[in-house]
């Protein structure tokens, strides 16, 4: 009798006592091969930990830290397999079971693209809608990701609620766009995000990661580019470093553009060099509101397909829309809501222009010999 009572005295305090409750997440970041984390937060500081379930069945309880913000690393798993996932306040589920699957980098396997998105309005739910019923293993984000200074008290109306099931499941690897960085440089959004940050710098605003047989660099396109400078040197080295099968480049301003903005040609003059002397195929953009593809272009000059860059601004993500024309360089173009949806399978890469309706604008197919 007596322990009942201690139980039930136990249970009578918790109750009087205000649990904590999640109020952004959980999403996922740097998931790998054998490693994620889970980041969430909470409206009153608590212990942090996650609840793991492997594929194998075992259990096993990872904590990590105390306070409003938590961000949880797992490692030690398989790649390619499933992981359930419940996130824990001082010992209490915050959320239902979520599920995520690490890299398996011999598998084929599929990501999403998108842009200038940040707006919280209802295009940029029905883009997102469109997204969740999309086939995908992560997701990769052109910029201007919180209109329209990218203040912090706008994360979660812009951010973090449109897109709340398909963080839950797919990490999000993200850019910095110009009006991300109008509150004090970016700091909201990299109290957001958790990058590799593997520069020099130890900058979270550029850096690089693997999925599958590809290799992805992601730039901040307001900082210096600038020969000498230090985000172009990572750039080259990095890529001249990376033996995957497929290279992409990210970053926001588009530097092959017939929208409103027009091409950025002092990046372009900057940055090509580099994406020319280590054969990138793809490179993503943002900034104008519209879909664009290039012709295959290497030194500024059309190519035979294979032979170099394909330059793919998609910033129709949900914010309004503007005009869009053509140009010598551009293949396709649509002034249009959308996300791109690149497949790839060994040495076969299949690009695809999802409208917010789910009908095709447009679709690209390159080979490896």
């Amino acid at each position: 009798m007596r322990g009942g009572a201690l139980v039930a005295l136990a249970v009578l305090a918790a109750s009087t006592a205000h649990a904590a409750k999640v109020v952004r997440g959980p999403y996922l970041q740097l998931v790998g091969a054998h490693a994620a984390t889970v980041v969430w937060k909470t409206d009153t500081p608590a212990a942090c930990a996650v609840e793991l379930h492997g594929p194998d069945g075992a259990s096993r309880r990872v904590t990590g830290g105390h306070g409003k913000r938590c961000a949880v690393a797992v490692d030690d798993l398989a790649p390619g397999a499933a992981y359930e996932y419940v996130p824990l306040a001082d010992g209490a589920a915050l959320t239902g079971t979520s599920q995520f699957r690490t890299d398996d980098p011999a598998a084929p396997f599929a990501f999403l693209v998108l842009g200038d998105s940040g707006c919280g309005c209802e295009m940029q739910r029905a883009v997102a809608a469109r997204m969740e019923a999309t086939p995908a293993d992560f997701l990769l984000h052109t910029g201007d990701m919180v209109y329209e200074e990218g203040a912090a008290a706008d994360f979660d109306a812009k951010l973090f609620a449109p897109y709340a099931m398909l963080l839950r499941r797919l990490d999000l690897w993200p850019t910095l766009g110009n009006h991300d960085i109008r509150t004090s440089d970016g700091t909201p959004w990299r109290h957001a995000f958790r990058t590799p940050a593997n520069n020099p710098d130890h900058d979270a605003g550029y850096y690089s990661f693997d999925h599958g047989n590809a290799h992805v660099v992601v730039l901040n396109s307001s900082a210096d580019t600038r020969p000498g400078s230090r985000q172009r040197a990572f750039l080259d080295a990095d890529l001249g470093a990376s033996h995957a099968t497929w290279k992409f480049v990210v970053f926001h301003h588009t530097i092959y553009s017939s929208g409103y903005h027009g091409s950025n040609l002092k990046l372009r003059a900057n940055l090509l060099p580099v994406l020319d002397s280590h054969a990138v195929d793809v490179v993503f953009m943002g900034h104008d509101h519209d879909y664009e593809r290039t012709l295959p272009l290497r030194a500024n000059a059309q190519v035979a397909p294979g032979a170099g860059t394909v330059y793919v601004t998609t910033g129709g993500g949900g914010d309004a829309l503007r005009p869009v024309g053509t140009s010598p360089f551009t293949a396709r173009a649509e002034a249009t809501f959308h996300f791109v949806r690149v497949a790839i399978d060994g040495k076969k890469l299949t690009a695809t222009m999802l409208r917010a309706d789910g009908t095709v604008g447009d679709e690209l197919t390159l080979e490896k010999p």
